[in-house]
């Protein structure tokens, strides 16, 4: 039995040893993870920041075109979005554009035509059932706000008063609400 004890008490401290180094690795590989996941994470919302402005921009470039005519007015419709988004990007609320030929500028849907209520302007709730609209998939409030702020930079939408508009169409039935575990989209 001594020789059973001996090898029980040698083992034990190689088992001690063994398990701190097992815990010491898991701890290091736990601690490497959580940091790369939390870099995925930041690196997916500027993706899907930056995929609200490309859809915004995309769909600015083809309604200044379809109100264009097409031809001929293609190189001077992009010269306003960058500026709009280089202005969303440094928080100025005025954006220096280029000016846009008379052709291609709609009454109601334009931001240099856009200078709050009463003026003829939409109002928030048109532009976030348009832009809602748009969409063949559901949409965050935030992609909302993101899109809307950079078409229109002037008008400081904030997401708090679009989650609101969101939910008010909700309530009348106009917008679909889906919750997919804490996050809310909406669709048309």
């Amino acid at each position: 039995m001594t020789e059973g004890q001996n090898e029980t008490t040698n083992l034990q401290p190689r088992y001690a040893a063994q398990l701190a180094e097992d815990l010491k690795r898991n701890m290091l590989t736990q601690d490497r993870l959580t940091g790369e996941l939390t870099a995925l994470e930041e690196r997916l919302q500027t993706l899907r920041r930056n995929h609200a402005l490309l859809v915004t921009m995309q769909q600015a470039l083809g309604d200044a075109d379809t109100a264009a005519g097409g031809a001929g007015e293609e190189g001077k419709a992009p010269a306003t979005v960058p500026h709009q988004a280089k202005a969303q990007r440094n928080g100025s609320a005025k954006a220096i554009r280029s000016p846009k030929p008379a052709a291609t500028k709609a009454p109601t849907a334009t931001p240099s035509s856009v200078h709050g209520k009463g003026s003829g302007a939409p109002t928030l709730r048109e532009l976030v059932v348009s832009q809602v609209s748009r969409k063949t998939q559901p949409t965050s409030a935030q992609e909302v706000t993101d899109a809307l702020a950079a078409v229109y930079p002037e008008r400081n939408i904030k997401i708090t008063v679009v989650r609101s508009t969101l939910e008010a169409m909700v309530a009348k039935g106009s917008v679909r609400r889906d919750k997919h575990g804490k996050a809310v989209f909406y669709s048309a």
